[in-house]
């Protein structure tokens, strides 16, 4: 009797994550979908004593979780410039794992330059493709 209480009540706790982690996406996602056909928009920001800045709105910012930043995209989008391609690989290498991120930059940068075809592949098919992106470490 006393292991089934204890199972119904890590179920309990389980669901309430659960349900709360969905309704907070669910509200970034409405945030999101209400932006979405604005030219563009800015985010207040609070300084701190120390000069850092914080984002006012609590719902969908650049500090938020990956799905806050995933979602936003820059109005005016600029190029990468002469080492920004360069950045963006070492970037992701670094995000692999897997012992990856202990290379040189050098090899950071053949090891991204050798799976392109999968990183192109798992870009414009994230869940039909290779699924390249499934094998990285979180």
């Amino acid at each position: 009797m006393q292991k089934w209480k204890w199972s119904l009540k890590k179920a309990k706790k389980t669901n309430r994550e659960l349900h709360a982690e969905r309704c907070d996406s669910e509200l970034k996602l409405l945030v999101a979908r209400k932006l979405r056909d604005k030219d563009g928009f800015y985010y207040p920001h609070n300084l701190d004593f120390r000069g850092r800045a914080y984002p006012m709105h609590p719902h969908l910012s650049h500090l938020g979780s990956d799905l806050c930043r995933g979602v936003l995209e820059y109005a005016e989008g600029r190029p990468l410039g002469k080492y920004g391609l360069c950045w963006l690989k070492i970037h992701l290498a670094n995000k692999y794992g897997g012992g990856i991120e202990k290379l040189s930059h050098e090899g950071k940068l053949a090891f991204v330059e050798n799976q392109l075809f999968d990183i192109f592949d798992s870009a414009a098919n994230p869940v039909d493709g290779n699924c390249w992106w499934t094998n990285v470490e979180d």
